[in-house]
């Protein structure tokens, strides 16, 4: 994960974070053009919650899958570390979880100092987030909503925008699109979003292993010629992400760059 960039409506990433609370020159949003804005985000059509929609949620109100994010240390640390390393323009401020699942984001930017918290999720785990919340005596500062990013409603402008929207392979079941929402309906000027950029990296790999377990083993079952199976099973293999540990001689190339 990078550390988080400063974006400006009007002038994109920004190479510093100036002060993170939109104040100053031509910058400063008014009572009055942040109600406007509020009023136009409401009059524009929302997208319509699709099949689709509730599967994904559906999928992200089990307990396994934040189990899994959560026990990833690497991926929570960084997320904590790049929360506490952008402590001075958290604390006082006000922050919008996108996609908060069991408020663990949430609960890191109140430990770093917020004023207040919205953690938006719109799964079933946002019952869970809100009991843990809590249970932490954090109440007073983290609120959670329940519901779509495009459908919640915050009274407010935020300074900060925390979300784990990076999937598999950086973009796949990425939340990306809801974090962009949120920015054009909240977001101060000179706000801050973590994280803002990353960069994919790519390389050739073997997996004899997989391939003969997942592939090749469709060529003799239980001595019964099924390769009519293979155009199916190569499909199902490699058809979609796979997470896994490999060793260093599974990898044939140098990595590169394949995204930024």
């Amino acid at each position: 994960m990078a550390g988080g960039c400063v974006y400006s409506r009007e002038d994109g990433y920004g190479d510093d974070a100036g002060n993170g609370d939109g104040d100053g020159g031509d910058g400063v949003s008014t009572s009055s053009q942040w109600k406007e804005k509020q009023q136009e985000e409401r009059e524009k059509p929302t997208r319509p919650c699709t099949d689709f929609d509730m599967a994904y949620f559906n999928f992200y109100s089990h307990v396994g899958i934040h189990e899994e994010m959560i026990k990833d240390r690497i991926r929570t640390e960084s997320y904590r570390n790049a929360i506490f390393q952008h402590q001075n323009y958290i604390a006082g401020k006000v922050v919008v979880d996108v996609g908060c699942g069991t408020g663990i984001l949430s609960i890191f930017c109140a430990q770093a100092g917020a004023r207040r918290v919205y953690a938006v999720e719109a799964s079933d785990i946002a019952v869970q987030a809100n009991k843990i919340v809590k249970a932490n005596n954090l109440s007073d500062k983290v609120i959670v909503l329940h519901g779509r990013v495009e459908d919640v409603e915050i009274d407010e402008e935020v300074d900060v925008i925390v979300s784990e929207w990076m999937g598999y392979i950086l973009l796949y079941e990425s939340m990306l699109g809801s974090v962009i929402i949120a920015r054009d309906r909240w977001l101060k000027p000179g706000g801050l979003i973590l994280p803002s950029n990353a960069t994919l990296y790519m390389a050739l790999v073997t997996h004899p292993d997989r391939y003969s377990g997942s592939v090749d083993f469709w060529r003799n079952v239980y001595g019964i010629d099924m390769s009519a199976m293979l155009p199916l099973a190569k499909q199902s293999a490699f058809g979609e992400p796979s997470v896994e540990s490999i060793t260093a001689e599974n990898v044939l190339t140098l990595p590169q760059v394949g995204m930024e």
